[in-house]
């Protein structure tokens, strides 16, 4: 349900859009918008001591973020501790504080994600303690927005059997993100005529896993067109995020 980085890809403190904004800056090659450059490690903000930096996309512009993601250029400049925060118009409000970053790999994101239904038109990141340096770098920084999952329809290749099978079987590994109602919110059918016919089957919860459950069907296709061009579809429906780990079909 993430959307992509909120931030457009900075030329400079006000282009293409929004405003970015900071303690300072050591040079105009690390300026503060190079850290939202989308450029990876490439370039950084580079500041003296602690501080804070910002962006605002303006006045009726306000995003709903849920998840920070930051990039460190190194490990000894990488913020430590630090707070995550939206501007209500006359006050900084706190969404999320973390602490005790330590042992930043360079050019890899590290994602913070924290509750909140509120929509801001600035977010920053306000740092009090960086991993030991004398100065204080971030190479990327990414605000993403949650939103509804969308609905999904998963197609498996074709597989051409040796025969025309009567019947299918098929095997799901599935995960609930929110509650899933199996045959509703999750859909899976067969084909036995390559996609042009398919039949639903009636999914049943058969074993629990660590990560997720173990999902079975047997489903009766002799009544579709005759063929043997095997394929499986899994609809994922009513915008229930969840997650697809394997499948497996067999026919007789």
């Amino acid at each position: 349900g993430d959307t992509a980085d909120q931030v457009p890809d900075m030329t400079s403190d006000t282009a293409p859009s929004g405003t970015v904004t900071a303690t300072g800056e050591i040079n105009s090659s690390e300026a503060k918008w190079r850290a939202f450059t989308d450029d990876g490690a490439t370039s950084h903000w580079h500041v003296a001591s602690m501080g804070f930096i910002a962006y605002d996309w303006g006045e009726g512009n306000g995003k709903t973020i849920t998840k920070c993601r930051i990039m460190g250029p190194d490990t000894v400049s990488a913020p430590k501790d630090f707070t995550i925060d939206g501007f209500t118009g006359s006050d900084w409000e706190n969404l999320d504080t973390v602490t005790n970053q330590t042992s930043w790999t360079a050019g890899v994101f590290r994602d913070f994600e924290f509750a909140n239904t509120t929509s801001y038109e600035k977010y920053r990141i306000n740092i009090t303690a960086n991993n030991g340096y004398a100065y204080t770098s971030i190479g990327e920084i990414e605000f993403i927005e949650n939103q509804a999952p969308l609905n999904m329809t998963l197609l498996s290749n074709s597989t051409t059997a040796n025969a025309v099978p009567t019947d299918a079987h098929i095997v799901v590994w599935q995960e609930d993100v929110d509650g899933v109602t199996l045959n509703t919110d999750l859909i899976v059918s067969v084909s036995r005529d390559g996609g042009t016919t398919w039949t639903a089957v009636t999914l049943v919860d058969k074993a629990t896993l660590t990560t997720g459950r173990i999902l079975a069907a047997s489903v009766d296709i002799s009544a579709q067109p005759s063929g043997t061009s095997m394929k499986w579809k899994a609809v994922v429906a009513n915008n229930k995020e969840q997650k697809i780990h394997a499948v497996g079909l067999q026919w007789s």
